[in-house]
Order: structure tokens, then sequence, then C-alpha cells
């Protein structure tokens, strides 16, 4: 008996089919579906249904400040546009207000570091040292040494490009410490 009916709610189906809104083709009753459940389906399979959903998703993420293209993801911004909203909003901040923002003198100090290598990067200036030419590790470096600004000095200040070139990690280790010499740097022997 329960096959006859199957058999007839079937045939019943086939003479008005749940078509596919993606093919347009019938929604076929596999063995393992109820002829009620098929009625409701919009579409024959998972496929039909990701490609007919998907079209309505924009396909490109832009860059909310310059409209270029962007990788998928949480961020609203290209990475040029973030290091540039970042630099002009940290610019501002004084030495002082960042030693008491922040909570050790290695943060506060890697905050400078990170600001430097930012401005530098965006000015497009070359990215070698200065003393040797190597380019495969650059560190930037400061003419006048971040210690010897009031804690007044805004980070824009410190972090001037007029203030700031490139060294390799050995050449700035021996500038800080006074063995290397750098024309115009202030700093050395």
């Amino acid at each position: 008996m329960a096959l006859r009916q199957r058999t007839e709610a079937i045939q019943k189906y086939m003479k008005n089919p749940s078509i596919c809104k993606q093919c347009g083709l019938t929604i076929p009753v596999r063995d393992s579906d109820k002829v009620c459940e098929v009625k409701k389906k919009k579409f024959c399979s998972f496929r039909c249904s990701a490609i007919y959903n998907n079209r309505k998703r924009p396909r490109k993420y832009l860059c909310k400040l310059c409209n270029n293209p962007i990788g998928k993801g949480r961020t609203t911004m290209c990475r040029q546009c973030f290091h540039k909203n970042m630099a002009t909003k940290t610019s501002d901040t004084t030495k002082g207000e960042l030693k008491i923002r922040r909570c050790g003198y290695q943060s506060y100090r890697s905050t400078i570091r990170r600001h430097a290598q930012t401005i530098y990067t965006l000015s497009g200036l070359p990215q070698r040292c200065r003393v040797c030419d190597y380019g495969k590790h650059i560190e930037i470096a400061h003419k006048k040494s971040v210690s010897s600004f009031p804690d007044s000095a805004t980070l824009g200040e410190i972090n001037h490009i007029d203030n700031l070139f490139t060294l390799c990690p050995n050449h700035h280790w021996e500038h800080d410490n006074g063995i290397l010499t750098i024309a115009g740097s202030g700093r050395g022997n």
C-alpha cells in the first residue's frame, strides 16, 4: 500500500513539479526524499543554491579609502592606506603621552620604531644600508636620537623623514653605540 501511495504521489508531483531557481530543471524526487519535502525545495542541489545565492554578494572587496581591491576578511583598508592612516593618527602623539600610555619602556620604544618604519616605507626612499648597501634586512635609524627630544616633541617631529635613514643591523648597533659616524647624524665620534 505504501509503495502504491508513493508512486501516486510522485506521478501527481510530476504533473506540476518544482523547478530549480538556478538551472531551470525539474527538482527530482530521490529514493530517500518525501514528495512533500521535495515540493518545498527551491534548488535541485547545493551547487545550484550556492551559485544563485553568491551572485548577490560582491565579488571584490574594496579599500574604503582608495577603492583598490583587497582580500576578503575583517580588514576594510588595503595595507598602504592602513599604514598611512595609522601614521597620521600617531604623528600627533607626544613622546610624554606615549610614555604614560605604554606600560613599559620597551613598548614605548617599539611604538616609535614601528611609526618610523611606516613613515620611511611610505616615503618610497631606497631600503638599503647607507654604509654597506645591504638590502635583505634593514632597520630605520634616527639621525638625532630619540632620547635627545623633549617629552613635548610629537612622534611626527621625532620620526620626520629628514631624521630617518636606513642601516643594516650591524651598522645600526655601531651607530647607536658611537662606533660608527654617519655624516649629518649628530652621533658617534
